[in-house]
This record gives structure tokens, C-alpha cells and sequence, in this order.
């Protein structure tokens, strides 16, 4: 396994380490409600008593940790001419920043359910969500053909080309996609705005392999 597997080792023990923290070592200070979910405008519209917030403290790092069993599954469970073994180091470091993402998500979480009002979370996450997508863009076209990442359409897992082409566009409209998202939140932009960007920049991909596809099919090249 790459480097990278071990920096997702490394983020999911400060996840959980933080997790603990805040569940035994703060929790005298915790109020004693705390919010467990945030509208668009970054206002907690769900609560739970700190008694009953252990899905708060440790979902999470469960979650990342099944995860870096899944990160060295997957190069065993994929099928021949599909392995990600060809494309190992983007592989870990897909799964690296999937692994960033989620700690961060915790982290904030964490922090706006023991400080409430300390920050605006739904900005935060958000931000947080394109920034990953941005990054994700860059990597697109390293991502070879495969069943468990990528733009995955039967039109790009029919056709080597289709695949290629598809995750050339896709590098593009995701990472501009997540860079406007950045600076549209520190513009102070509305989340809305946000949504609508990861939305077209998901879809413009899948339509582009569908049309790709036909045109090479009419001209017999698939």
C-alpha cells in the first residue's frame, strides 16, 4: 500500500483522538444540549441531549475506520483489467482525501455542537466539501478504468476511450467546479450557488460519456 494509506491512518487516529477529547475530557463542559444538525443558513434546526451524543463523539471514526479496511480490500476485490493496481498512488490518495474530508466534517461538527454559535458550520462544511471537490478534479484524469471510483456510466466502462475522455472533462468541471465554490463562500455567497456547481459539474460528465459514446458508435469505433 502507498504512503498515502498510512497519512489516512494517521488522519482517523486525530479524528478519534479528538472524538475522545471532547466525549471524556471536556464533556463537563459541554452544555447540556447540543445540536446535531445545521440548515443552509447554518442554524442548528436538530438537538440531542450530551447524554445521548455518543453518535456525535464516535460515528464518524467507526465510519473511517471501516474505511481504511475498504482502502486495502478494494485492490484484492477488483476484477482483472479493472484493478486499481494500475493507478495505485491516485488511488490512496482519492481514498487519503475521502479520509481528509470525513475527519474534517467531524472536527467541525464537534466543534459547533460543544460551542454553539462559535462558528458558522454549514459554510464550513461546505467549504470544506469544495475544496475535496476541486481536488478530486485534479485527480480525475490519473483515475483509470475501474468499478469503485471515477465516473463510472456503462458508456465509460464499455470503452477505454470514452473513459479517458470523460475523466479529461470531469478533472475540469469538478476543479473549476470546487474553485468557484471556494471563492463564491469567502465572497460571501450563497450556499445555494454552491449546490448548484457540484450538481452541473456531476452531470456535465455523465451526459458528455453518453453523447461521446454514441458518436463513436455511429462511426464503428466501439
Amino acid at each position: 500500500m502507498t504512503r498515502w494509506f498510512y497519512v489516512s491512518c494517521g488522519i482517523t487516529l486525530l479524528a478519534l483522538a479528538a472524538s475522545v477529547y471532547y466525549a471524556f475530557v471536556a464533556y463537563d463542559n459541554l452544555p447540556a444540549r447540543l445540536p446535531t444538525h445545521w440548515n443552509l443558513h447554518g442554524e442548528p434546526d436538530g438537538w440531542t441531549r450530551k447524554e445521548d451524543a455518543a453518535p456525535i463523539f464516535f460515528l464518524l471514526p467507526v465510519v473511517l475506520v471501516g474505511l481504511q479496511a475498504l482502502t486495502l480490500a478494494l485492490p484484492w476485490l477488483s476484477p482483472k483489467q479493472f484493478q486499481v493496481r494500475s493507478f495505485l498512488g491516485a488511488y490512496g490518495l482519492v481514498m487519503a482525501l475521502t479520509t481528509g474530508l470525513l475527519a474534517y466534517i467531524h472536527l467541525v461538527t464537534l466543534v459547533g455542537s460543544a460551542r454553539p454559535g462559535s462558528l458558522d458550520v454549514g459554510r464550513w462544511l461546505i467549504g470544506g466539501m469544495m475544496a475535496f471537490f476541486a481536488a478530486i478534479g485534479w485527480l480525475m484524469p490519473r483515475i483509470e478504468r475501474n468499478f469503485w471510483m471515477g465516473v463510472r456510466t456503462p458508456w465509460t466502462l464499455a470503452s477505454e476511450t470514452v473513459w479517458r475522455a470523460t475523466h479529461w472533462m470531469a478533472g475540469w468541471t469538478f476543479g473549476i467546479a470546487g474553485a468557484l465554490g471556494v471563492i463564491c463562500l469567502l465572497a460571501g455567497g450563497r450556499l445555494e450557488i454552491c449546490f448548484a456547481l457540484v450538481i452541473a459539474a456531476a452531470l456535465a460528465p455523465v451526459v458528455y460519456s453518453l453523447v461521446y459514446y454514441k458518436w463513436l458508435e455511429r462511426r464503428g469505433e466501439v
